[in-house]
C-alpha cells in the first residue's frame, strides 16, 4: 500500500507541477494579448488551474506526501509556453492559440496516463482525476476549436 501512495504522489506532483505551468503561461497570456474575449478565456484556465491544483494539494497531502512548488517546465510543455511567447509578440492569434493548444495537450497527456486503467494511483483520487480531466478536455478543445476557426 505505501508503493501505491508514493506512485500516487508522483503522479499528483507531476500533474501539479503541469499546472502551476499552465497558470503561468495563460497569465502571460493575458498580460500580451489585446483580444478582450482571450483575455477572457485565458484568465478562467489560470483560475481553473489554481482550483484544480487545490484540489490536487489535497490530495497529495492525503496520500501522506508534501505538494511541491514551482513548475515543470520541462519538454513539451515548455516548448509550448515559449512558443506562446513568440506568438504574443506577433500577435498572431491562431499562432497564440496554437500555442496554448500544445500546453493543453502535455497536461491533458498526464492525466490520461493517470487514468488507465493499469495506472497505480489510490483508487479514492481517480474519481477526482477523472473529474478534472473532463475540465481539461474541455478546455483544450475549446483551445482547438478557437484555433481552428482562427486559421479558417
Amino acid at each position: 500500500m505505501e508503493n501505491v501512495k508514493e506512485a500516487t504522489v508522483d503522479v499528483l506532483t507531476d500533474i501539479l507541477k503541469l499546472h502551476n505551468d499552465r497558470i503561468q503561461g495563460y497569465e502571460m497570456a493575458i498580460d500580451d494579448t489585446e483580444d478582450a474575449d482571450l483575455k477572457a478565456l485565458f484568465s478562467h484556465y489560470a483560475d481553473q488551474s489554481r482550483q484544480l491544483s487545490n484540489d490536487l494539494t489535497a490530495s497529495i497531502e492525503r496520500a501522506g506526501g508534501t505538494p511541491p512548488e514551482g513548475t515543470t517546465f520541462l519538454g513539451q510543455l515548455h516548448k509550448g509556453w515559449m512558443e506562446l511567447k513568440a506568438a504574443i509578440t506577433s500577435r498572431d492569434r491562431a499562432a497564440v492559440l496554437a500555442s496554448c493548444e500544445q500546453g493543453e495537450d502535455a497536461i491533458k497527456t498526464a492525466y490520461e496516463k493517470a487514468i488507465e486503467p493499469d495506472s497505480v494511483v489510490l483508487m479514492s483520487v481517480r474519481t477526482t482525476l477523472h473529474q478534472q480531466y473532463d475540465e481539461i478536455k474541455n478546455a483544450h478543445n475549446r483551445i482547438k476549436a478557437l484555433r481552428d476557426s482562427a486559421q479558417a
